[in-house]
């Protein structure tokens, strides 16, 4: 995006290591799984690599698997908007009646979630989340659909976050007083 990163001469120093370990990738995905490891080359390289096998595996997400998660008329729970103002991807994940989880059931809603991340980093280097909770929802089934889509972005896709927005906000998403 022509953004003007400055790092110290450790970080110039690490990033060289990695790329060379990974010279086909782009400067902005070491870049971003340098500072997730606090520029620490030899972790970024290990969480990459984990992550270059684990995408081997899982990507490209067969839309016709998530078709009803996130091209379906209603409801609609993942759905690829364009770019917000400071030009990150939006990604818009809405709440809905879930069925009680099961294996299937979270990980059909995690596929449908990688999409929207895969399709927003192939038109933005962030990623802006709306989550509309003002479907009819159970905050415990919502939680417990969270927890492996949670784990998985964490995993797989460090520093690509610009904004989150959670609205209406319930009891179980409350944080201070």
């Amino acid at each position: 995006t022509g953004q003007t990163i400055t790092l110290s001469a450790s970080q110039l120093d690490e990033f060289r290591k990695l790329r060379e370990t990974f010279p086909s990738q782009r400067n902005h995905t070491l870049l971003r799984w340098l500072a997730a490891s606090d520029f620490n080359a030899e972790e970024a390289t290990s969480n990459l690599q984990e992550h270059l096998r684990w995408s081997s595996v899982t990507l490209p997400v067969d839309t016709s698997t998530v078709a009803s998660l996130v091209l379906g008329d209603d409801p609609v729970i993942v759905r690829l908007s364009h770019t917000a103002d400071d030009g990150s991807a939006v990604v818009k994940i809405a709440a809905r009646l879930l069925p009680p989880p099961t294996k299937e059931s979270l990980e059909l809603c995690t596929q449908a979630v990688i999409w929207a991340v895969e399709s927003g980093l192939r038109i933005a280097e962030k990623l802006s989340v709306i989550y509309d909770r003002s479907g009819d929802t159970s905050t415990s089934v919502e939680l417990d659909y969270a927890k492996p889509i949670v784990s998985t972005l964490e995993s797989h896709y460090p520093e690509t976050l610009a904004r989150a927005y959670l609205f209406p906000v319930g009891g179980a998403f409350r944080f201070g007083a």
